[in-house]
């Protein structure tokens, strides 16, 4: 029976190290995202890679595992500089002013147009019966971008 305890441990360990291996290589990702879309997703998830990455030193240090250790701190390092920057980022003040004033409400309507699509009167119509201050669209092609310019 302790075998099967000690394989059952060892099995735990194994994932333990893949998932602290997968929180690296996201984290290593995270930081091309300004030159492949796909690396931006993973921009999304850096509280969680930090939040794992402290637990994996901690259960490192409890494994004496040194190895393992330095590659948790690394993935600790990647992600602490951008979590601590989303944190204490300033509040962007609106015309110049600061405080619950500086509010002006917006209406926002936004599309992703998936540049395959050819849809361009739909989207000209829903548009224009938004009602919105301000249309933001997604994935605008050379062909959606000349279909759209009515809209200006």
């Amino acid at each position: 029976m302790a075998g099967r305890g000690r394989g059952l441990a060892r099995a735990a360990e194994t994932l333990f190290w893949i998932a602290l291996l997968s929180v690296v290589l996201a984290s290593a990702v995270a930081w091309l995202a300004a030159d492949w879309w796909l690396a931006d997703l993973a921009t999304h998830f850096r509280l969680q890679y930090l939040a794992f990455a402290v637990l994996a030193a901690g259960a490192c240090v409890l494994l004496r595992r040194p190895a393992w250790l330095m590659v948790a701190l690394a993935t600790i390092l990647l992600n602490a500089m951008p979590v601590f920057v989303w944190f204490t980022a300033p509040a962007v003040a609106v015309a110049g002013r600061a405080g619950p004033s500086a509010s002006l409400p917006v209406r926002v309507a936004a599309a992703n147009l998936f540049w395959r699509s050819e849809e361009y009167t739909a989207v000209r119509d829903w548009a224009r019966g938004s009602g919105s201050d301000l249309l933001v669209f997604v994935e605008v092609s050379d062909r959606w971008a000349r279909e759209l310019r009515p809209l200006q």
